[in-house]
């Protein structure tokens, strides 16, 4: 058997920091990276398709937004397309949108959508598969949903797999245990074979890691800022007769955030960072720069025009710059003649290369800029 598995979809997200051109690649990419991820599991020819939460990002989506995203889960050749109510798209009443219209549009397909504590039994490929669906009733909460699996009765003879939505104790800040947080100790005891989680925006396991994990994690599908730093990715997992787990990453996204933080002291450092800015596809890079230190002259006025470039060729960049012009012999000699107190500093202090910065603070208080 196959699944694919992804979460963190947040169909909705209205990226309100871009200007509207950006804004709407943006929301355009979560209904292609979700059509991509669907392609990507018929060719994969997996069998069931989950998304563990947070397909929607609130509860706010428009009705045609919705029936989109049914209409391309509905597109998967598969067996079923389990939806998990996660806690951005939480469901305690399965009147209320959007799963109210999901249900709807999602009438005679292989859509199930998961909104209650419930078992779904499948033979697939003449083998009993048993889901154990945990969904999220609200937002937030302190308790998680999976206590009711390890007091579930299972045959020996089926396959159980848990799909539930929220933190994992060590694998991701929740101080205040808001999100439905997790043990690894409480998955395990479930009994079940795995669990398919979502919440966290961190794939797990880790790559090199062999044989079935207590639970997988797919990370967003497609990043939606610089803070994810991984490219987005989801999970094809492959279930042999035995039970046992082989899996590989699938990686589908069509936007790349990147940020790069650099402290300027050479040529060589600009000369680095525009070789890495280089190799990111720039119609589809969100870039975020945060720059700082000392650049000749030079340098300086090259990373003017490079900066006045990418705003031109990139999809967006965004960059903070405290960048100083670095001082040299020359630049001390055209302000003070030679001989002078303020010039015999100045030189002593460029030549201590092991306290570069103090140069530039004397030069700062003589110029009436610093304390």
């Amino acid at each position: 058997m196959k699944i694919y598995h992804t979460a963190d979809i947040h169909i909705g997200l209205r990226f309100g920091t871009y200007d509207a051109n950006v804004r709407s690649i943006l929301i355009e990419e979560r209904y292609a990276v979700l059509q991509r991820m669907v392609h990507s599991a018929n060719a994969n020819q997996c069998d069931v398709f989950v998304v563990a939460g947070d397909l929607f990002d609130h509860d706010r989506v428009a009705d045609k937004d919705v029936r989109r995203a049914v209409d391309i889960l509905a597109s998967f050749t598969g067996h079923a397309v389990l939806l998990l109510a996660g806690n951005h798209d939480n469901c305690s009443d399965r009147s209320a949108k959007p799963w109210s219209t999901v249900i709807a549009h999602a009438n005679n397909t292989s859509i199930y959508p998961l909104l209650s504590d419930e078992v779904l039994r499948f033979d697939i490929n003449g083998e009993v598969v048993n889901f154990y669906a945990c969904p999220c009733p609200d937002h937030t909460s302190k308790d998680h949903r999976i206590g009711w699996v390890a007091e579930h009765p299972k045959s020996s003879a089926e396959l159980h797999i848990g799909i539930a939505h929220g933190n994992v104790v060590g694998h991701s800040l929740d101080d205040n245990h808001a999100y439905y947080s997790m043990t690894e100790e409480e998955l395990k005891a479930s009994g079940v074979k795995t669990w398919l989680l979502g919440h966290i925006h961190v794939p797990f396991p880790l790559p090199g890691t062999v044989g079935t994990p207590t639970f997988f994690m797919p990370g967003a599908p497609t990043p939606g800022s610089v803070r994810m730093r991984h490219p987005g990715q989801a999970w094809v997992i492959t279930i042999d007769k035995d039970g046992e787990a082989s899996y590989q990453a699938d990686v589908q996204a069509g936007i790349t955030f990147k940020r790069f933080t650099v402290a300027f002291s050479q040529s060589s450092d600009l000369q680095s960072l525009q070789h890495q800015v280089q190799l990111l596809p720039p119609s589809t890079t969100i870039l975020d720069l945060q720059l700082s230190g000392m650049l000749v002259a030079q340098d300086l006025a090259t990373l003017s025009t490079w900066l006045d470039d990418l705003t031109r060729t990139m999809l967006h960049v965004r960059y903070e710059s405290t960048v100083k012009e670095q001082l040299t012999a020359e630049m001390i000699a055209s302000k003070y003649p030679t001989g002078t107190l303020q010039e015999r500093v100045l030189t002593d202090l460029l030549a201590d290369a092991d306290h570069p910065l103090d140069v530039h603070l004397a030069y700062e208080i003589l110029q009436g800029g610093g304390r």
